[in-house]
């Protein structure tokens, strides 16, 4: 198993949001986001910057700070 850690781009989202799991997607709607791609889309333009997990070359997570 090959993981690394690199720099978000958008076209991790939409592999992230299509397997998210049931309790970050119960998260996800108690935050008050509409889906699970439109809150990482959301985290992903407001992270500067933000970083993507990829195990395998599939990206499974992305996180970043949001300033306040």
């Amino acid at each position: 198993m090959k993981s690394e850690i690199i720099e978000s781009t958008v076209r991790h989202i939409s592999p992230i949001a299509k397997s998210i799991r049931e309790a970050d997607l119960l998260e996800i709607l108690a935050a008050g986001s509409n889906s699970p791609y439109d809150s990482l889309w959301d985290g992903h333009r407001m992270s500067n910057p933000g970083y993507t997990f990829i195990v395998d070359n599939k990206p499974v997570c992305m996180f970043g700070v949001v300033p306040f």
